[in-house]
This record gives structure tokens, sequence and C-alpha cells, in this order.
């Protein structure tokens, strides 16, 4: 993922600069080099900030303007802005506000619908998405009671398994609580949100002139309201293909036995309202800066409700289903904020991110200290449904064998990089039932913890009806205390499934009997060292060197993570899998694919980074596997038994590391935090390859990390921004390079210790320049 790592042209017009000459003609040491008074930058690049920094914000805003930047938001409720300001300029910040204060405003990517194959893509026979209701009604709150008490099994599709049904049955639905959902806004006409007007309120933050309301909208933020508050039951005829995958998989989840033709639509609170904000648009991702101005947005209103100003909104659940990376979790800016939520009395409920099977992949605001922090569970029945719907009532079936409840093998698992325990709670993220693609009486089923995450969202605004004297933090605790762990049949452990399915009749009880404290637990005193933390709060342990290991008896879903330290210049990692050994014979495995190992090795990084940060993750029944260049810091390699299997599995596993003997680089040196250092390479011509290597020591094995970016400019003066990611090390790879002077920038962004030690390597034609 690269951010937006961008250099103001002013950053080159200088004078005179101390560089580290290297090149084939160069001899290492800093030599004062005249630079062109402008290498002719396209535009007037800049770099976007969150900067933190006491209010009032006069100074610091004159500041900005004065250097050529421009401040584009002022938040009340933390501490910081956000701007755009010439890279140069950012020094000259530092010694306002302090070290550290300025990280970059990186963009949280608009989370795409799972792919629950995993390309294991049969031949299909139905599109899944396509499926058309004849007619649709809404329930009224009469009709949801009844129907609760009659007939609750007609809940099972959606809600029963979280244990909602009984609150239905005693009239608690949700009614009269609003739930803010920041996403990608709403498209209109969907009759399950749209029958019984559940979105009281849309504000737009994008600005692109579409609107919070229309059907150009992404369809992400339509389906995950209606994960909460979707009242609506569909009327199927006899032959209709979902209609009878339905009756074969979940024969209980109709209205009217023994018709069996009217699906109910529930969300798991029906009778709530949603106020949507819309920070994503049709295509493009937010930038942090938008959806923490969103987040104030919903203070904002809260306040003016509490403080009776007209136009006040009484938000009182907000959900999140989006995420993204974080250097320094629970402790970021939009962490922060997440945490101003819940004391102004809002019960944030955020998406643990869709980056697992791996442990460390939770993504912010996720890992905020006051989040009920929400994993995606897999029920076979809902599974079984969509397979029967895409490849027929003979194939579909044995896609699934396994009918237990496990933790889905994309749901982003824990600790955080500090050693707390996530996530807190899980709901179905597997082929939940709902709409917002394609036409308005289409039946759509998405995959992923934006997904489960709603359905949590709408168990607190429950909670809210029936307990409105409970704070935030006592709604927040019931849930996670309530969690039903039993469930699983996975071997599901706290890192996988938290406290366990979200269990509303549990966190009903807990409130009625008055035992829910009214605090958040401790916040770590984190260790500097990623290891010290994971093994203190955990039962994993961080290996290195060879390591060899056994997985004994993996059942279906159930996963073993071996956590290894890379160390600086290593070249390889090697992962040997062997003995994969299913239990049961040939004749009982699934009948599709076999019995296998889904293999996932992911690198050092330590939170969600886009889908996962996977250089493996493969079905396979054993190899070798290759990790060239890996990044430094704490890798996991992890076994799953695949979730398709129909019975355990067993596998050996080596593990080992080839390092550069005599590490060669081009200089080294130390970066302090916001410090640009300049480096001339100077490629003859005819050179094929030109490779770049930056790394340096606090990386993703080191809480927090540093963001340390690498930027060329080639002899025209253009920019290459490979180096400007979240790796470490960074690499840029040219193919090639234009003859001439290079400049290799070194940009200590983020240091959280600063200085700290770095090493530039550049090879030529795979020769290391010294």
């Amino acid at each position: 993922m690269h951010r937006k790592m961008t250099l103001a042209c002013s950053l080159i017009v200088l004078s005179t600069i101390a560089f580290v000459l290297v090149g084939p003609n160069a001899s290492a040491g800093k030599t004062t080099v005249s630079v062109p008074a402008s290498l002719n930058l396209p535009g007037q690049p800049v770099e976007a900030v969150l900067i933190r920094a006491n209010k009032p914000y006069n100074t610091l805003v004159s500041r900005i303007d004065s250097l050529g930047g421009r401040v584009t938001h002022q938040y009340n409720y933390v501490n910081a802005v956000a701007a755009e300001v010439p890279r140069d300029a950012l020094p000259m910040l530092r010694d306002i506000v302090g070290a550290a204060a300025i990280t970059k405003d990186l963009e949280i990517k608009l989370p795409d619908n799972v792919d629950t194959q995993r390309g294991r893509n049969l031949a299909s026979s139905n599109a899944v998405n396509e499926i058309q209701a004849e007619s649709s009604q809404a329930l009224n709150a009469a009709g949801i009671q009844e129907l609760a008490t009659v007939n609750p099994n007609a809940y099972l599709l959606n809600d029963s398994i979280a244990n909602v049904t009984p609150l239905f049955a005693q009239n608690i639905t949700g009614a009269g609580v609003t739930v803010a959902v920041i996403d990608s806004g709403i498209r209109p006409g969907f009759p399950h949100i749209t029958l019984d007007g559940s979105v009281v309120r849309c504000d737009d933050f994008v600005g692109d002139g579409l609107g919070c309301v229309n059907s150009s909208n992404d369809p992400h933020g339509t389906f995950v309201a209606g994960m909460i508050s979707a009242n609506v039951v569909f009327q199927f005829s006899p032959a209709s293909a979902i209609r009878n995958a339905v009756l074969a998989e979940c024969p209980a989840c109709f209205l009217n036995p023994p018709a069996n033709t009217q699906i109910p639509m529930i969300g798991t609170a029906p009778l709530s309202s949603i106020y949507a904000l819309r920070v994503f648009g049709p295509t493009g991702n937010a930038p942090i800066s938008r959806v923490i101005s969103a987040i104030e947005r919903v203070i904002e209103l809260r306040e003016m409700f509490d403080n009776g100003v007209p136009g006040g909104v009484n938000t009182q659940v907000a959900n999140m289903s989006l995420g993204g990376s974080t250097i320094n979790p629970g402790r970021d800016l939009l962490d922060n904020e997440v945490d101003v939520l819940l004391e102004k009395g809002i019960v944030p409920v955020i998406a643990a991110g869709n980056a697992g099977p791996s442990s460390l992949t939770v993504g912010s605001p996720g890992t905020a200290r006051s989040a009920i922090t929400v994993g995606a569970a897999s029920l076979a029945h809902n599974e079984r449904i969509v397979e029967r719907l895409q490849f027929g009532p003979v194939i579909g079936p044995l896609f699934r064998p396994f009918l237990g409840t496990q933790t889905a093998y994309f749901s982003s698992r824990g600790p955080d990089a500090d050693g707390r325990l996530e996530p807190d709670v899980v709901s179905n993220g597997f082929d939940c039932f709902g709409q917002g693609v394609g036409a308005t009486n289409t039946i759509t089923f998405g995959s992923g913890t934006s997904a489960s995450t709603p359905s949590v969202s709408g168990v607190a605004a429950l909670l809210r009806q029936a307990f409105p004297g409970a704070t935030a933090r006592q709604i927040r605790n019931a849930i996670i205390a309530a969690g039903n762990a039993a469930i699983f049949a996975d071997g599901s452990t706290v890192l996988d499934r938290g406290a366990g399915y979200v269990n509303g009749l549990g966190a009903r009880n807990l409130l009625a009997a008055g035992s829910v404290p009214d605090d958040l637990p401790n916040f770590p005193n984190a260790n500097s060292s990623v290891k010290v933390n994971v093994e203190k709060a955990t039962f994993l342990n961080v290996q290195d060197g060879l390591v060899s290991d056994h997985a004994t008896n993996l059942k279906p879903g159930q996963r073993k993570d071996i956590l290894y330290r890379v160390a600086p210049n290593t070249k390889q990692v090697i992962v040997v899998l062997g003995n994969v050994t299913p239990s049961l014979p040939p004749s009982q495995q699934n009948q599709l694919f076999g019995d296998d190992i889904l293999l996932a090795i992911h690198s050092a990084k330590t939170s969600e980074i886009g889908d996962g940060d996977y250089s493996t993750l493969t079905f396979t029944l054993g190899g070798a596997f290759v990790v060239n260049n890996p990044e430094t810091g704490v890798m996991r390699i992890t076994l799953n038994g695949d979730w398709t299997n129909a019975g355990t599995i067993s596998a050996d596993v080596s593990i080992l590391s080839v390092t550069d003997p005599i590490p060669q680089f081009t200089t080294q040196g130390k970066i302090a935090d916001l410090e640009l250092q300049f480096f001339p390479v100077n490629i003859p011509a005819g050179i094929s390859q030109a490779e770049f290597q930056l790394g340096w020591r606090q990386d993703w094995g080191t809480f927090p990390t540093a963001d340390v970016d690498l930027v060329l400019i080639n002899p025209n003066g253009q920019l290459n921004l490979d180096g400007a990611s979240l790796n470490n090390p960074e690499r840029a790879v040219i193919s090639n390079p234009i003859p001439g002077q290079w400049i290799a920038v070194v940009a200590g962004f983020q240091i959280p210790s600063s200085p700290d030690k770095f090493e530039l390597r550049v090879a030529l034609d795979g020769r290391v320049v010294k």
C-alpha cells in the first residue's frame, strides 16, 4: 500500500547540501555538492498529515499558511489538525508541536466483499447476487414480537444465534435508539431499510457531488445498515432457488410453514434508526482525517441533543465497518477519537478487519481501547445455502461438510502489538443475508467483518433501549462479558473469537443483575519489544533460528500460529511443510477438494494491511515455501485446518533463515524524526537494474514501529515512491534506469525513539555500490 508520500518542489530549492556520494566511481564520505535550483518536479506535491497540537490552533494555522501549506480540518474533541504541508516544511513545524506529533494522513481502503471460496472456482450454475424476491413487506413491532414468540426459529438465518430473539419477544427491538453508520452512504429504494424508514439522517463528507443518498453510492453502507435495522419479509415462489436452498439447509428459517415461501430479513435491532455518514465515495478510499471529521460530527450532534440545542441527534451507538494500518495501536489519533465516542456516551462498535488468519492483524480503529472490536464467525448453514445457490443442490452441500461454528478464516486475529487481546466478540460474517447490491428487489450475500460488526451494533442498540440508565461503558462491557465461547466447534481461542459469539440475552441478564462494571480494563504499559508484549499477554512464543514444530489434529477452521523473529540482513525464510496427514480416509474427506492445510505466511507487519500482507496463502498438502527478502520483525507462519475439511489434520513444519554472511551496505547512519538525508547515486549507461534498499532498527518487531521512507529522484527530477510504504526494508527496483545522478532521499517520517540507525544499500546489476 503506497501512501501519499510526496515531496514539495521547494525541498530541492537549495544552494548546497551535505551529501554522501555513492556510485561506481565515488568514495564513501560526506562532501558538499551543488544542487540545481530546481529539478522540475511536476506540480506542487505536498504531504497530507495529522498534527497533534494544543488549542487554540491560531499560531499553528498561521505558520502552516506561511510555509505554503493549508489546514483542512481543525478538530474539537482531540487536540489535532489535519493539513497539507510541503514536505521540507515539516521539520520546521516539529519545532512548534514537538517530536512525533506529526503523522501521515493514511487512506483507509473501502472494504471489499471477501472471497469466501479462496479461488476455488467450481463451475457456477447461478449468479448468487442476482436473486430477486417476488414481493416484500415490513413487520411492525407487534409482528416482530409475535414472530419471536410463536416461531422464533424464523430468525435463524441472521439473528437467533446472537440470542436476540428472546429480547424481540419482550418487545426490545431497538425502537427509539439511533445508530450512526460511518460508511459509504445509502443506496435508496431497498425495502429492507426503506419500508419502515430506518434511515433518519444522512450526511456527506466526501464532497463529490453525489450526496449521501444516491444510487451510485457503493453498496457497502446500505448492506451494513441493513444488518442493524433490516425489517422485511420476502416472498419467493416455491420453485425459487433461494427458497429451496434455505429449505434444505435451514428448514426452520421460514415465516410461513408449511408453505415455506416467506423468509424474513431482520436486523439485530429492526426498529432502530440509522444516522448514515458517508466517508467513502463509489470508487475511492477515505483518508483518516475524513473519518475523524465524521466521528466529530456524531459527537457534536450528540452534545447538541444533550444540551437541548435544536438539530441535535441522540446517537447512542456508532458502527464502523472499516479499518486500516497503524504503527501505534491504541494510541494513534483515530483510536483516540474513538475513545472520545465512549466518553460522550456513544458505544463504538468496530470491525477487526479481514486480514486473517494470522495473529497480530487487527486494524485501526479496531485497536482503540474503547472499541468493541468485532471478528467474524462462519455458520455452516449460511455457507451451505450460498454454495447450493452457486453450484447447485448436488455440489453445493459438499463444499462445507463440517457443520460446527468456526471463526472465519479471513477474520483478523489478535493480539495487538502492545499485547492487548483482540477481538472482543464475533458474529456471523460469512455469507450474511442482506441487500444493497444491484436492483432494489435483489437479495445479496455479503462476507467480512464489515457484515459481522453491525450485528453487534444492533445488540448494543437493543441494550440501550432496554437499559436507558446504563452507561455506554456498561453496555460495552456487558456485550464483551456475555460472549458465548461454547458455540465454537473449531478450537477457536480468545485470539480468534474473543470472549465468544455475541449474546444479546446474556448481556441483558448481566445488566439486569447490576453486575457490569463502569470502567475500562487497564491500558497496558507496553514494552518496546513486540515479542515481550505478546509473550507476556498470550500463550504465544516468538522463536528464531531453526524451528521444528508439529500441528496435531487441527479441526476444520482451527489454526496453529508460529511467531518467528526475522533478523536484519535475512535474505530468505524457508518454510517446509511435511507429513500432512488427514485423519479420515479419502472416501470420507471433502469430496470436492480432499482435506488439506490452508498455509498462511504473513509478513512482520503488526496490523491490518489491506486484506493481509501474505507471501503465501494457499491450500496445500506440503512442500517448501520461500520468502525472499522478508521484512524484519515477527513473521507469522499459520497452519490452518482448511475450514472445508471433513475431519482433523496433522502436519510437521520446519522454519529456517538464510542470512547475508557479510552484510553489504552502501552507507549507514542515523536518522531523526522528520529529518531528510540525501544520497546521490551515479548510475552509468548500460545498467539493466538498480536496486535500492533501506532498513532501520525500529522495525515491526518494535512497539511502536518507526516509519522511514525511501524516495528516489531520477536525473529528470521525477519521483519514485515505491519505497514510501509501510515496508521494512523499503525497496525500489528500477529496470533500465536513466543514466546520470539519482538522489536517494531517506525520510525519517515518524521515529518514536529518535534517532534510529539505518542502512542504505544500492546494487547496480547485483553489485553493491560502496
